[in-house]
């Protein structure tokens, strides 16, 4: 993968999504907003996965994308319930705040993550983040400053 191309068209479809939500998708019930948006990515991933898998491994691929795969255990299936419940209240108030709020005010909160993933990157990996992180994040919150007083 390019280094720039897939956080582009990720921002990019995450962008079309929430145009959607609000254009076309106002008078959905969240909860299915929320499920069909999970649904497709899980869909995707799925994709992906066997996508990578009939590729193959060579000598040069990423590791992490090839390697072997490990059993879950307690602890791990615990986190990945908890992170079920957190993209389940993340994508349903999304959903409601776009219905119903000012796409610029709820998209310059919606992108507030990025600040977390810092922050959390920092406390909980020791993960300082780069100049250019540090400057493509400021670039972000400049424009959702920009974007809300207009």
């Amino acid at each position: 993968f390019n280094a720039y191309a897939l956080p582009i068209v990720s921002a990019v479809l995450y962008a079309l999504a929430m145009i959607l939500t609000r254009t076309r998708c106002r008078e959905e019930n969240p909860l299915v907003l929320s499920l069909s948006l999970n649904v497709s990515f899980i869909a995707t991933g799925l994709l992906a996965t066997l996508a990578v898998r009939l590729i193959g491994p060579s000598d040069t691929d990423n590791v992490f994308l090839l390697g072997s795969w490990s059993a879950m255990g307690g602890q791990e299936w615990l986190v990945m319930a908890l992170l079920v419940v957190s993209i389940i209240i993340g994508s349903v108030g999304a959903a409601i705040a776009y219905q119903a709020g000012p796409p610029a005010t709820v998209a310059a909160f919606d992108f507030s993550y990025i600040g977390f993933a810092s922050i959390w990157g920092i406390v909980l990996f020791a993960e300082a983040p780069s100049l250019v992180t540090v400057a493509g994040i400021l670039l972000i919150v400049v424009g959702g400053i920009l974007s809300v007083r207009r």
